[in-house]
């Protein structure tokens, strides 16, 4: 499953790098083939950009296979025995915000294993039921978080309310100090039967967490001569988790200018998960595509200069 999914990643990235650097626009009957009826959308633009909405859909579908394949390690290693125990709970110290470092080798191990193949999460930690972190990797991150608790955070609410897999909006975290969102999946006990929604809380071990930045997509976004162009990703409230013009130390989290607007025309048009959509104002185009997932949803963006 896991080279299946760097495979995808690695196709995906190929073409998408591609299409954004070839200027040939796309024929009608190709648009038709790939979006359907997506001219209906703007009957009234005389200069519809094809290639323009290729390249989002392009790189929307490189976004969700790279959440996709971190929502999939994130489940598959809460599921293995070593994440299910807790042999050094009474070790837990505010002082380290979690076990020492040199505790609970297994787990970081493990962990560190994930964050291999997975450059998008920035950190990962094994969550108490009560919010309190029991370990993180790379241990550097736990060591300099700013408390021991994180009950109060969205990804704990969201996950604790539907003991699922939960994907949260876009925050500062201080796991990295700049924009993240957090990939939540619940842990059992190694052969618990009902891993489900009906599952006992009483059974719950944790929280297996990602704090996921998109690294990976950023760096491949930088490499492209956008001139008046840029790829962003923004969460479901409008706050940009990925922008090409932000510099990768950003440490502030930033609206979509355009999103108010934006969001009230995807609702006037009755748009589905799997439209691209364009907006036109101050003469600049907005394709944009909102990204479904296990848990969550994000949108890919493309805005251009008219």
């Amino acid at each position: 499953m896991k080279s299946s999914n760097l495979n995808t990643s690695v196709i995906l990235l190929t073409h998408f790098i591609a299409i954004i650097l070839t200027v040939n626009i796309l024929s009608l009957e190709l648009s038709r083939d790939v979006f359907g009826n997506v001219n209906e959308l703007n009957n009234s633009s005389a200069n519809f950009d094809h290639d323009k909405i290729f390249s989002v859909n392009i790189f929307a579908n490189l976004v969700q296979d790279r959440i996709n394949s971190i929502i999939n390690s994130l489940q598959f290693a809460s599921k293995d025995p070593i994440m299910g125990t807790l042999p050094y709970l009474s070790n837990l110290s505010e002082t380290y915000h979690g076990i020492p470092a040199d505790l609970d080798y297994g787990k970081r191990q493990a962990m560190n294993d994930i964050l291999k193949i997975n450059p998008d999460i920035a950190s990962i930690y094994l969550v108490l039921p009560d919010g309190n972190i029991y370990i993180g990797e790379p241990y550097s991150h736990q060591e300099q978080l700013p408390r021991t608790n994180f009950a109060d955070r969205e990804w704990y609410t969201g996950v604790t309310a539907t003991n699922s897999t939960y994907v949260s909006s876009v925050f500062l975290s201080a796991s990295i100090n700049a924009p993240a969102i957090a990939v939540a999946v619940p842990v059992f006990p190694p052969n618990h039967g009902d891993k489900s929604i009906q599952a006992p809380r009483e059974d719950l071990i944790g929280f297996l967490v990602g704090i996921v930045n998109l690294k990976s997509v950023k760096e491949t976004i930088d490499k492209i001569d956008y001139k008046d162009e840029r790829f962003l990703v923004i969460d479901r409230n409008g706050s940009k988790l990925v922008d090409q013009i932000d510099s990768p130390m950003n440490t502030t989290i930033e609206m979509f200018d355009y999103f108010d607007k934006m969001d009230y025309e995807r609702t006037l048009l009755g748009a589905t998960s799997n439209q691209t959509l364009i907006y036109d104002q101050n003469n600049t185009l907005i394709f944009y595509r909102p990204i479904s997932f296990e848990g969550g949803e994000l949108i890919a963006l493309l805005v251009s200069k008219n």
